[in-house]
């Protein structure tokens, strides 16, 4: 038969497809008759790829301890303190360029925090030797200045 068959007849019942083509009606009907009289060796094979039952599923291990998680309220904002100074560093440590740059702004109560936040930034340096407030997010090991903002 070629792939330029004009009949078909598909068949399913579950995941298994039985696709019965032929060129011409006469080999068609000869195809389907000889289908219908082949029926239990048909369902015998259709029976062989019938999914088998899934085992059952294994407890859960026991989870790991939660991580020790700061005191600070999330997004707690900590001032009000002055904005020392800021400075901008566009290389690693090994003198490739950054995707973004990184600014570290310097507060009065010695932290020093970086961000990559380019508006963040902005507003420490415009408030630099003002009071303010700032926030940080730590993720990992990284403690990153998310705010600031002028304390009122």
């Amino acid at each position: 038969m070629s792939e330029n068959w004009v009949f078909q007849l598909s068949l399913k019942d579950g995941s298994p497809m039985i696709n019965v083509r032929s060129d011409t009606i006469e080999a068609f009907v000869k195809n389907i008759g000889e289908l219908e009289q082949n029926k239990e060796p048909i369902l015998v094979a259709i029976a062989s790829f019938a999914p088998q039952k899934p085992e059952p599923a294994r407890p859960a291990a026991t989870p790991a301890p939660a991580p020790v998680v700061s005191p600070k309220p999330a997004g707690a904002e900590v001032g009000p303190v002055y904005v020392k100074g800021i400075s901008k560093t566009a290389l690693k440590k090994d003198g490739t360029p950054m995707r973004s740059p990184r600014f570290t702004v310097e507060f009065s109560n010695g932290k020093r925090l970086s961000t990559f936040d380019e508006m963040v930034a902005g507003s420490a340096e415009t408030l630099s030797g003002q009071q303010v407030y700032y926030s940080t997010e730590t993720k990992g090991e990284f403690t990153n200045l998310t705010s600031v903002r002028r304390a009122s």
